[in-house]
């Protein structure tokens, strides 16, 4: 089921805007509690899973980003609090992120506050079901997340990994609803996650996206590869000649449906072309460019 940009955006009613001066460099998604996310977001797992990631978080703040998105999991909070303390970047002006896996929750957030040297986080997620499964069952979990949004430690609260099935049996309990659900994303499984964006567009739940680069970086010569090309091409042009890669073209295809980009690379020029995609002056995708990228080749990843 592909969902039109033009009926999502109004399923969302969701205001995507060019970022005030202290997120010069990212583009501004407003959340269903009246908070906002900055896209993109610099990822600190998969690449830097439980490694020090204190190198390309420093290289990242000092390139622009300001959102840093981060996990228990993956073991290297403590590095970024460390990249925190050597950038110098205010607090106010900083984004960040951390996730939930499992145990007792207040317990939990506080050694995540410790390991980041930080008094809040501004959106705290549940990384997997199977951790609110653990920790005491759903209702339970997001009752003491609901705690945290209610004293101001966490600013927003949300989900990752959450299916249909999932993130509709949380809105049934929820007194207050996730803001962000954050989920792997790319043009080949974006037909089959239809129905979750189109649940989550009907609660103003925005949507992150991780693993987005893969139809270039895990998964080359699948069909969506010639439509990136003609799409880089054709934004080139109309960019006054400036040479626009594929891996742009994806990331300017979740700007343009509104959806957070959680991305990585602990190379400099990979950091300010990502980052260049969020400037206003970047042209968007078309209707019909999302739509042909989409219907690629779903399902190509399981080749």
């Amino acid at each position: 089921m592909y969902i039109p940009i033009t009926l999502l955006t109004k399923l969302t009613e969701m205001v995507f805007s060019s970022a005030p001066t202290t997120f010069p460099n990212h583009t501004l998604i407003t959340l269903n509690d009246g908070g906002f996310i900055p896209s993109p977001a610099f990822g600190v797992g998969s690449a830097l899973y439980q490694k020090n990631a204190t190198e390309d978080v420093v290289l990242a703040l000092k390139n622009g980003y300001r959102h840093i998105d981060n996990a228990a999991i993956y073991g290297n909070e403590e590095s970024v609090g460390e990249a925190l303390k050597i950038a110098k970047v205010p607090r106010e002006e900083l984004y960040i992120t951390t996730k939930y896996d499992g145990g007792d929750v207040r317990t939990e957030f506080e050694l995540s506050l410790k390991k980041l040297g930080v008094d809040y986080v501004d959106l705290y997620l549940i990384h997997f079901p199977k951790f609110a499964d653990a920790g005491g069952g759903i209702k339970t979990v997001w009752r003491e997340f609901e705690r945290l949004r209610e004293e101001g430690l966490a600013k927003s609260i949300g989900v990752s990994n959450y299916g249909v099935i999932e993130l509709t049996e949380l809105l049934l309990l929820a007194k207050i609803k996730p803001a962000v659900n954050q989920i792997r994303y790319h043009a080949y499984n974006a037909k089959e996650n239809a129905p979750l964006l189109a649940l989550a567009g009907l609660n103003d739940i925005v949507i992150e996206a991780y693993s987005s680069l893969s139809p270039i970086t895990k998964f080359p010569g699948g069909p969506a590869d010639p439509i990136g090309e003609r799409i880089a091409d054709r934004i080139s042009t109309v960019s006054g000649g400036i040479k626009v890669t594929v891996a742009q073209t994806i990331l300017d295809w979740l700007k343009t449906k509104n959806i957070v980009a959680v991305t990585t690379s602990g190379k400099d020029f990979r950091q300010k072309e990502q980052l260049q995609v969020f400037q206003e002056s970047f042209p968007p995708l078309t209707e019909e460019e999302i739509k042909e990228y989409e219907e690629a080749g779903p399902g190509w990843d399981q080749q």
